[in-house]
């Protein structure tokens, strides 16, 4: 049981309007302000996940990008990508792995694969981009995270809505992507 000190990942942390300060290769710095879903994202890895801010934010600060990398015990290298889009309020989720490659495998097999893996998923889908597959959600918040951009108003959205996605991603496309890299191997 948590003291009531403690913050509780389903809160919604104050908004203390933030900004993040990046150097250009050239010596000059540039001031970006982080807007509600980037905010939010930023709680998520910083609070819930204790890592560091390492989340890239556009220069118009329209869409923020956080990459985390990770292996199982297949040693396979796994690439997680949370990007925010704060103009059209969507969040997305993609994961992709190392190991994979669907040129390996008939295209009917492929096919085949992905609409079972996709059949079995609660949310998200197996998506076949270039010779890989990834896993990829998403989720449209509309007048959900803020209603003003320049967080003078409330801001609505829970750092837990990250961790449910990231969750969830890590609890099933591994399976999936080993599933795949058994058929990879026999065919």
């Amino acid at each position: 049981m948590s003291s009531q000190n403690e913050p509780n990942e389903q809160d919604i942390p104050p908004v203390i309007p933030l900004t993040q300060m990046e150097m250009k290769e050239d010596g000059t710095s540039v001031i970006k302000r982080v807007r509600p879903l980037t905010y939010a994202l930023m709680t998520f890895v910083k609070n819930i996940l204790n890592e560091p801010d390492t989340i890239n934010i556009s220069d118009d600060e329209l869409e923020g990008e956080w990459n985390y990398r990770f292996s199982m015990e297949d040693d396979a290298v796994y690439n997680l990508y949370i990007n925010t889009y704060e103009e059209t309020e969507i969040v997305t989720l993609d994961v992709y792995v190392s190991t994979i490659d669907t040129e390996l495998v008939d295209e009917v097999l492929v096919n085949g694969f992905i609409v079972g893996a996709n059949l079995n998923l609660a949310i998200g889908q197996i998506q076949k981009i270039s010779n890989t597959l990834r896993f990829h959600a998403s989720i449209a918040l509309e007048g959900i995270a803020s209603k003003e951009k320049d967080y003078s108003g409330p801001h609505l959205l829970s750092p837990k809505l990250y961790s449910n996605m990231f969750n969830y991603a890590l609890s099933v496309f591994p399976d999936i992507a080993n599933d795949f890299i058994q058929l990879q191997d026999t065919d």
